[in-house]
């Protein structure tokens, strides 16, 4: 499974002081994630929640960020803007 770290350096690449939609981000994370690990839920005890793992480790770290205001989120556009 893709690990924060790794994460972390994708989020360290990607252009600063410019709106991301999460879907860019998502993209960008996804071109490491392995393929046995792309469909991994998050949960089985939630089964209406199908956002796979990955994805909620990708959550994790950018509401880290968000805290170290490293980012800024845009709820309604769905963006970050990273510093």
């Amino acid at each position: 499974m893709i690990s924060s770290s790794e994460i972390k350096q994708v989020l360290d690449n990607l252009p600063k002081n410019k709106p991301i939609a999460v879907e860019d981000i998502h993209a960008a994370v996804e071109k490491i994630v392995a393929p046995e690990d792309f469909n991994v839920p998050y949960t089985t005890t939630r089964p209406h929640n199908n956002y796979p793992k990955w994805k909620h480790k990708v959550q994790g770290v950018l509401s880290n960020y968000k805290r170290q205001n490293k980012l800024d989120h845009d709820p309604v556009a769905h963006t970050y803007t990273f510093y």
